[in-house]
Order: C-alpha cells, then structure tokens, then sequence
C-alpha cells in the first residue's frame, strides 16, 4: 500500500489587536483579530535531520503575520493578500497557503461572534 504524505505546518488562533477598517473609526479605535493560517510544504528534510532549514520555521509565519497586521488598511483582503504574498515568497517548497482573519465583534447593531476572510493558494500543478 502506497501513502501520499502531506505536510503542514499552522499557526491557529493567533489574537492581535490592529486597526483595520472601512470606517475611519474602526481604524482609530481599533479591534481584536484571530487568525489562523496553514501550510501545507514538504519538510521530509527536517524530519530526518532534525534542522530546521529542512522546513517552514513558524517564527517566520508569526513574524510576517504580526508585521502585517500592524500596517492599518481598510480591509482584511488587503491585509491577507501582503500576508499570503510574503508566506509564498519564504520557500519554493510551499504547495499551499491558507489564510483565515476573523474581525471580532464587527461593529453592526447585533451581536456578531466575527466576520472573516479566507485566501487559500495553491501553487500551479500542485495535486489537491
């Protein structure tokens, strides 16, 4: 029997406080945000040799993700895609990068949990 081996390497609820926005008071007050993001990389190197040069090291995720989240926008789709051009720009060896960012308490005139977004890439000719 043949397996097919996937490797994926994820933050999961990374909360950060920006001050991202439409509205100009969004932006100035501010809001909690939780994200989480996966990549899906092939790190049979690292789990051989036990280096991390042989993977995705997830300071570098926390990193770009917190840097990101620190530049104000208006909205998450901008955010998300300077997060995910940076995530595929660390290594040939990612297939594959999901993005969730999720607004706590959107300001509306009911009780919202959050809104989100999600960008997924995958690279071209990569099987799904």
């Amino acid at each position: 029997m043949s397996y097919q081996k996937i490797n994926k390497i994820s933050l999961n609820g990374l909360e950060v406080f920006a001050q991202h926005g439409f509205y100009v008071e969004e932006q100035l007050i501010g809001g909690k945000f939780v994200i989480d993001i996966e990549v899906e990389t092939d790190f049979a190197d690292a789990a051989k040799t036990d280096q991390i040069t042989g993977t995705v090291n997830y300071e570098h995720l926390f990193e770009i993700v917190t840097t990101e989240m620190r530049v104000p926008s208006k909205l998450l789709e901008h955010v998300a895609q300077r997060i995910i051009d940076r995530v595929i720009a660390l290594t040939v060896k990612i297939n594959k990068v999901s993005l969730i960012i999720k607004k706590i308490n959107p300001p509306f005139a009911a009780k919202i949990a959050n809104s989100s977004i999600t960008i997924e890439y995958t690279k071209p000719g990569h099987v799904l």
